[in-house]
């Protein structure tokens, strides 16, 4: 059964989402832009708008304050997208996957109980709120535990799960335990993706070796 204290933790954590100032929450902070060589690509983690521009426009938007230039594309011609996809799950411990279930509904409901235009916004507030309470800084093998059983769980789910979810799910269940780790957002060309992983030591966990190919444009 999961404890009284898990119960609460998720319940803290669902409660301080919902309002509450914070510095992510200015809305100028919220935009980024990413240079991919002739485009400039904009995200509103506000709305979670994406808009891409060449020209006289990407060049203004390459001037904005929060701008992060890509690394030089490598051509790959789609042959490593299929490992974004996490190869062979292992079954995680009873205890893990229950935290991970219950971290994962805690992210479906901040995601769908609302606006649509603002689900980005509820989901960036709710990992803002999420690092504050952890107290030491999670191992790799603490991280790998967590994405394992989130991922593991999330393939049994009936629902929309992506590396968003589950990258967030996977930063809840560290809280749950205490630690933190840095979550990430980035976008890749050739062609434009974007992807969500956790850090341990500036390292990504439990990803494939493509995912070096995206540039972070939010960390939290």
């Amino acid at each position: 059964m999961v404890t009284g204290s898990l119960r609460q933790s998720f319940a803290r954590l669902g409660a301080r989402s919902g309002g509450g100032g914070h510095a992510m929450t200015d809305p100028a902070q919220m935009i980024r832009t990413c240079v991919l060589g002739e485009a400039a690509i904009r995200i509103d983690y506000t709305t979670g708008s994406v808009q891409a521009a060449t020209g006289a426009t990407g060049r203004v938007w390459a001037a904005d304050a929060n701008v992060v230039v890509a690394q030089s594309p490598t051509l790959v011609f789609g042959t490593e997208e299929a490992d974004l996809e996490p190869s062979a799950l292992s079954v995680p411990r009873a205890r893990d996957a229950i935290i991970a279930a219950v971290a994962l509904v805690v992210v479906l409901a901040v995601r769908d109980i609302g606006p649509c235009s603002r689900s980005m916004r509820r989901i960036i507030r709710l990992l803002a709120v999420a690092t504050r309470p952890a107290s030491r800084p999670a191992t790799t093998a603490h991280a790998t535990r967590a994405v394992e059983a989130v991922r593991w769980v999330a393939h049994k789910v009936p629902a929309r799960i992506a590396c968003l979810e589950e990258s967030v799910a996977a930063i809840l269940v560290l809280t749950v335990r205490r630690r933190r780790a840095t979550w990430s957002h980035g976008v890749a060309p050739d062609p434009v993706q974007f992807h969500a992983w956790i850090e341990v030591d500036d390292a990504p966990v439990a990803e494939p070796p493509s995912t070096s190919r995206f540039t972070a444009l939010l960390t939290i």
